[in-house]
């Protein structure tokens, strides 16, 4: 009797530890940077240093970044498209140091969410 009590402790347990890996993309409520999009703008633009290859004359238009928002509002797996392999590897390291965000939500509890962060630099 011991032993089938413990495997269903253990079972009950290890089961719910698991985590939902599912990064959703239809929830009920979109997941938000502290303050909006305004503030997000503001964030980046304040934080963002250009490296001397786009300063110094090689013009980026697009950019695109994409990335996890956990279900505690943490970053993670950014992922960067650009032609400048250096603006790629800045902005990975910005977007990790972000403030938390409000994490999407789906059915009353936080889930994760993909982000895609258009940007467009303009030196003229």
């Amino acid at each position: 009797m011991r032993i089938l009590l413990f495997i269903a402790f253990f079972t009950f347990f290890s089961a719910s530890a698991q985590q939902d890996t599912t990064i959703y993309s239809t929830v009920d409520k979109e997941a938000e940077f502290p303050g909006g999009p305004a503030a997000m703008m503001t964030w980046i633009q304040n934080n963002l240093v250009y490296p001397n290859e786009i300063t110094g004359g090689e013009i980026i238009n697009r950019i695109y970044v994409t990335f996890i928002i956990e279900v505690d509002g943490r970053i993670s797996q950014p992922t960067v498209v650009s032609k400048c392999e250096n603006c790629s590897k800045i902005l990975e390291n910005l977007i990790l140091s972000s403030p938390l965000w409000t994490p999407a939500q789906l059915n009353g509890r936080n889930v994760r969410s993909k982000y895609v962060l258009p940007m467009h630099i303009d030196f003229d």
